[in-house]
């Protein structure tokens, strides 16, 4: 299965090249939409509403885990993104999707920040 590449990198760049109002809200609920980039203490996750998409992408000097910087298809969040809070997500393991589910807890999130569609397609 092809996954789309949602490292935060390439929008992030194109961000600072072309700065729009950027829309940071403190909490995301189940009837959200749109990719969002979340940042916590020292990583930052990618989650995308509309397709079911999660990655994260652990800065300099964080562990490694399993999975990160894949795209994975998640099937719930437990705990939903919150600005001093965590975020859980449940996600299909991408080698054996139909057998096993893992799933990832943020640590202290620090920002919420919509992925303008500008960026999701630039």
């Amino acid at each position: 299965m092809n996954r789309p590449d949602v490292s935060p990198q390439p929008y992030l760049a194109r961000m600072d090249e072309q700065p729009l109002k950027r829309q940071s809200v403190n909490q995301l609920s189940p009837g959200d939409t749109g990719v969002w980039l979340i940042t916590t203490q020292g990583s930052t996750h990618t989650l995308d509403l509309a397709n079911g998409t999660y990655a994260r992408h652990p800065g300099e000097g964080r562990d490694l885990h399993a999975h990160d910087e894949t795209v994975v298809i998640w099937s719930r969040i437990e705990t939903w993104p919150q600005v001093g809070g965590v975020m859980k997500v449940w996600y299909d393991d991408p080698d054996r999707p139909l057998e096993i589910s893992q799933w990832r807890q943020t640590y202290t999130i620090k920002t919420i920040e919509r992925i303008p569609a500008t960026y999701e397609s630039a």
